[in-house]
């Protein structure tokens, strides 16, 4: 069994179930998407006082949980065992704006770099790693009610062989919260048309900006680069993909979940897609 960003809402259902329903996915191989996501999981049962929760999450044992769980917790160090190296696999905890302003977030998204480019050379491993930077400050931006108000969230990467994943999560206000404060998108409604808004119109929150140049250089360069876009807010996902000439947008509805989440996939070789963790 693999269990990849699609699963998430079947996961949160499974969390909000019966005690030990979670125990159906012992076992699974799962992308670095879902370890972010049950690492959150985690963090948030054990903030709600919900002990049973959270131990049920740890004991999975899944790959990358046990990590990502040490990561996010308020307080632990950033600095990596290897600041300049090229691990196959990193994470950050994202828990104020002073995160993405230090040194360490720079060698985190450099590390990816040097990942992912391994022995190549050239200008599409500097913008893969310039826009994983970009994806961070996006969590302050959107996923924060404002500086003082953080939540919860996670970067991390995973590079196997050919393919390479980075994904930005968090337990925020999610995409639809986070447009409405802005006069230009207060008539939004549901997840679907704030993240419609966020990938078609380059809708941004932030005051003084006309375009989220975030999402914009995002799409722009990954997309071209063999890469998979999968953004999640709420109870809406949507999946963008490089058809050779033309780009393919698929949405789908699900179970709300708390937060949101943008992972890309990219293959020097054949089709993008996540991959199960090896770790």
């Amino acid at each position: 069994m693999f269990l990849e960003s699609k699963n998430i809402p079947e996961i949160q259902r499974l969390l909000a179930g019966p005690p030990n329903g979670i125990e159906k996915i012992r076992g699974a191989d799962i992308s670095l998407t879902v370890a972010l996501f049950l690492a959150l999981a985690h963090r948030s049962a054990h903030s709600n006082g919900n002990g049973h929760l959270a131990r049920s999450i740890s004991h999975l044992s899944l790959p990358g949980v046990a990590e990502a769980i040490r990561c996010v917790e308020p307080g632990g160090t950033q600095v990596s065992p290897q600041p300049f190296g090229a691990p196959p696999f990193d994470l950050y905890r994202i828990s104020s704006k002073q995160d993405l302003l230090s040194h360490e977030w720079q060698l985190f998204y450099d590390r990816f770099r040097r990942s992912f480019a391994g022995s190549r050379t050239g200008k599409a491993y500097c913008a893969v790693g310039g826009v994983l930077g970009e994806m961070g400050d996006n969590v302050v931006r959107h996923a924060f009610e404002a500086e003082d108000k953080p939540c919860p969230a996670l970067a991390g990467f995973y590079v196997a062989d050919d393919n390479a994943s980075f994904c930005v999560a968090d337990c925020g206000q999610g995409f639809l919260r986070s447009l409405r404060r802005a006069p230009a998108w207060s008539s939004l409604q549901t997840d679907h048309e704030a993240l419609d808004a966020v990938v078609n119109k380059h809708a941004t929150s932030i005051p003084g900006e006309k375009e989220g140049g975030g999402f914009k250089q995002l799409f722009n360069s990954l997309l071209d680069l063999n890469g998979l876009v999968i953004l999640r807010s709420g109870s809406c996902a949507f999946r963008l993909e490089n058809c050779g000439p033309s780009r393919l947008l698929t949405s789908r509805q699900t179970l709300h979940v708390a937060g949101s989440a943008v992972t890309v996939a990219i293959s020097t070789r054949g089709k993008p897609s996540e991959v199960p963790l090896k770790i």
